[in-house]
């Protein structure tokens, strides 16, 4: 149909050539406020009626048997086939050109000669300007601003412009005027469009209007526009420059590539609207855009019949949920949701563990879905304790919760060093931090792969060979055991490879004669082009030639082997005609939900600096007490004589060296040190004397056990002593009488306590003062 176009153009070539109004000569060109200086912007929409009416209107198929379109554009299964025709009603033309920019992905590549290719293999999109012309009195001008894309589509051989043209289906809502934010139940890919003068707007009489609102507008023709023709009227699908003139539409039938709306399974008959859009993502400047749809009611008559119904639900991401993570919800297309948690929407998110289920209400009836149970686990740590260390030890870190505790060197990665809820450090003489995680494991499964067995006579691949699987892991999994076959007992090295053949992981096994399982292990990541196979180096040792000697299978083999949404075993490097040696794969996968990894510090504090004052040598027994200093202030002394922060020779008694100790705890650290000084004590026994006379008096043995002898000079022949405690309480009295100069007497002390006593001597006017130690 495009192709009766060509005559068309031809025939309006000569007026459009003739008109005054052209993008070389501005002289008969109107702006559209009178001035005579303006952008003459072209104004895009898109009709209605030859929604309705071209080609006898939209085409709509049954879910199933409708067969394949005539145009090879496979199954015509559930489409709504429609036409698009989208005029330029604006001043001026709409105009786009190449350039010579391409987008390969997220590459730009310039080429001069435009003709990219995409390593891809896929189609390079070519950057495309758009002209605005801009009449300066009689002179016309023009600018260029970037807008959108055009694809080479193989199809039809020829560039279309990106984003053209989108068509959906949706459920009326009376109470909302707004249409394009009514509920879509089935929609069309964006279309790229061949843009083309395909007929003017006269002879597409309808088409054109002034408003593109159902069964609304007034009819345009060609006398309506003031620059009609505006852009020559042959715009083609050239890939340097295409476009609409002023006046003009281009159309695109209902019978060729894309031009459908795709119904889903599980609509019903009933009244719908169509809606289209030229432009939806507004990517061309254009004297008006809110007139880029319109809207038309249409009937489906082909689908499921009111009262044959159906709920279901579909789940975005994984039913088990971890601590924070969430999951989408989404029914099937309804007129309205009530879902088990109260919701109304078509989706909803879910945070929380239980049964999930929604009653949809539609044409079809009213249908409730089977419920999905959906399975929260939270994962977080209950205690965590640290330690400290004043000196370079183990210390022991503690962290409890619901799971297992993982112990790492990093925030994030690092090196995995320990599990469980107490790890032990290495020795540490520095402040070093460690990081605790809680794993738990909310679901897991093993599973087994095929073919389960080798099929055929016993084959083994050539000795100049060594195959191996190409797989793709779609997810993360463990590949625990693998079965294999040989005649030939040996070590083998099976390696797990990426595509480029680099090593990720290998396993050096025994493997005996006959069928046996291997035990790998082997964490496969996820991936495309992996390989299982065999190291060369080690069957060229072992055997001589490259072979490993397994069994492979030659015949029955059915490429691909696939367990869903989880691992494809889709070729080997000899092709699909064999299955090299790995049999039954033994997969093991795991929902882990894993916690926040927590900092526990190995705290290392430096032992504070302590001194204390130094003794003398020596002290003599009742030379007196000493005072003790420290630093800091505020720690403790101990040892022998200590009391205090003092040191009595007499209650340390006669002996040593006595280490006195000082003890300092930094309440800030939690960490003591210490310092020590020594002394010894001697004894005298001439060294009590009288204050005022100076008269010496012996006592002896001093400390004492038992008895405590008293001796001194005197003249006089009564004599009393007195014994008193440490409170001053006399304890002890003795008179005694001599003739001798020489006095001398014994007191019997066993039976006091022990500690220091003081004693006096009268004799006459003459008092001597003693003390002694019970011991």
């Amino acid at each position: 149909m495009r192709f009766t176009a060509i005559l068309i153009l031809s025939l309006f070539a000569f007026v459009a050539k003739s008109q005054p109004c052209s993008t070389t000569n501005a002289s008969g060109c109107s702006c559209a406020d009178g001035r005579d200086t303006c952008l003459l912007l072209p104004d895009l929409t898109i009709s209605w009626d030859a929604i309705l009416t071209y080609m006898n209107g939209p085409n709509e198929y049954p879910q199933t048997n409708a067969g394949t379109s005539q145009q090879g554009q496979g199954s015509d299964n559930g489409r709504l086939r429609l036409t698009g025709s989208t005029p330029n009603i604006g001043y001026g033309s709409f105009t786009v050109r190449g350039s010579n920019y391409f987008l390969c992905g997220s590459d730009t590549i310039v080429d001069p000669n435009r003709n990219p290719t995409c390593s891809s293999g896929n189609s390079p999109t070519n950057l495309l300007v758009q002209r605005i012309y801009k009449k300066m009195g009689n002179t016309m001008t023009y600018e260029d601003h970037w807008a959108g894309g055009q694809t080479f589509h193989p199809t039809h051989g020829h560039n279309h412009v990106d984003d053209w043209v989108s068509f959906t289906l949706r459920i009326e809502d009376p109470n909302n005027p707004d249409t394009l934010s009514w509920q879509i139940i089935g929609d069309g890919a964006k279309i790229g469009f061949c843009l083309m003068d395909y007929g003017s707007c006269s002879n597409y009489n309808g088409h054109c209007r002034d408003v593109q609102k159902y069964n609304q507008g007034n009819i345009l023709t060609n006398s309506n526009f003031p620059n009609y023709g505006l852009g020559g009227g042959q715009y083609n699908c050239s890939p340097v420059e295409q476009g609409i003139s002023s006046g003009w539409t281009d159309i695109y039938s209902e019978a060729l590539d894309g031009m459908w709306i795709n119904i889903p399974p599980g609509i019903c008959n009933g009244n719908y609207w169509i809606v289209a859009q030229v432009d939806p993502l507004n990517n061309f400047k254009e004297s008006d855009e809110s007139n880029n749809w319109t809207a038309v009611p249409y009937t489906l008559t082909r689908q499921s019949a009111p009262g044959n119904t159906t709920a279901t639900v579909s789940i975005n991401g994984n039913r088990y949920l971890c601590n924070s993570e969430s999951v989408t919800l989404t029914s099937n297309l309804a007129s309205s949701y009530l879902w088990s948690n109260g919701a109304t929407t078509r989706e909803i998110t879910v945070t929380d563990g239980g049964n999930y289920y929604v009653q949809t209400t539609s044409t079809c009836g009213t249908a409730t879905s089977t419920p999905i149970e959906i399975i929260k686990t939270e994962t977080a740590f209950s205690e965590v304790i640290a330690d400290t260390s004043c000196q370079a030890k183990v210390l022991t870190l503690t962290a409890h919760g619901s799971g297992t505790t993982e112990w790492y060197d990093e925030e994030l990665n690092g090196n995995l060093l320990d599990t469980g809820a107490v790890f032990q450090t290495p020795a540490i003489n520095t402040t070093t931090t460690y990081y605790a995680q809680l794993r738990n494991i909310a679901n897991s499964q093993t599973v087994y792969s095929s073919p389960l067995n080798h099929s055929g006579t016993s084959q083994y691949s050539g000795t100049q060979y060594n195959g191996y699987i190409i797989f793709d892991a779609l997810q993360p999994f463990k590949l625990k055991t693998v079965k294999v076959y040989t005649d030939t007992e040996a070590v083998r090295i099976i390696e797990l490879r990426n595509e480029a053949g680099v090593v990720l992981q290998s396993k050096t096994v025994n493997i005996p004669v006959g069928t046996s399982r291997v035990n790998l292990n082997f964490e496969i990541p996820t991936g495309t082009n992996l390989q299982l196979g065999t190291n060369t180096d080690q069957n060229m040792q072992l055997f001589g030639y490259e072979s490993p000697k397994l069994q492979r299978s030659g015949t029955g083999v059915t490429y691909p082997y696939t367990i869903a949404n989880l691992v494809s075993l889709t070729n080997s490097p000899n092709g699909t005609a064999y299955y090299y040696y790995f049999y039954d794969w033994e997969i093991y996968t795991e929902v882990s939900c894993v916690s926040e990894r927590v900092a526990v510090t190995a705290l290392f504090n430096n032992l504070p600096t302590v001194t204390v004052n130094s003794l003398d040598t020596e002290y003599e027994i009742y030379s007196g007490v000493v005072q003790l200093t420290g630093t800091p202030s505020g720690g403790v002394f101990s040892g022998t004589g200590v009391v205090g922060n003092t040191f009595d020779p007499q209650l340390a008694g006669v002996g040593g060296p006595y280490t006195i100790t000082y003890e300092y705890n930094d309440a800030n650290s939690n960490c003591s040190n210490f310092a020590t000084t020594t002394t010894s004590v001697f004894e005298n026994p001439t060294s009590v004397k009288n204050a005022t006379t100076n008269d010496k008096i012996n006592i002896y043995p001093n400390p004492t056990l038992e008895t405590l002898n008293i001796s001194f000079n005197s003249k006089e022949k009564s004599i009393l002593i007195k014994i008193m405690n440490a409170l001053g309480e006399v304890v002890a009295v003795r008179n005694f009488a001599s003739e001798n100069q020489q006095k001398n007497t014994a007191l019997e002390v066993s039976h006091f306590s022990r500690g220091v006593y003081f004693g006096t001597v009268e004799a006459g006017n003459k008092t001597f003062n003693f003390r002694f130690i019970k011991q």
